[in-house]
């Protein structure tokens, strides 16, 4: 029975991230998703990138590529602080 299903399914979500796309919207496999913290770091650093981009020279400057393990922590206990 479920079987009977999946075509229709798969025909919502094509229409849905279509639709998405459409916005802006960028379709990405898992592999950039971090299941651990329901984040996508290499979109974060484009976004950072593009939105502060001297910002993020100095920070790179001083941190180098530990930054994104500082920002992992620093979401950890914003996350444990919220429970």
């Amino acid at each position: 029975m479920v079987e009977q299903f999946r075509p229709l399914e798969k025909n919502f979500e094509d229409h849905f991230c279509d639709k998405l796309e459409g916005k802006g919207f960028r379709k990405r496999d898992n592999g950039h998703f971090d299941n651990e913290d329901y984040l996508d770091f290499a979109l974060i650093e484009e976004f950072l990138r593009i939105t502060q981009p001297e910002e993020l020279k100095e920070v790179i400057s001083e941190y180098g590529e530990r930054w994104k393990k500082d920002l992992q922590c620093a979401i950890w206990v914003l996350r444990a602080e919220q429970k």
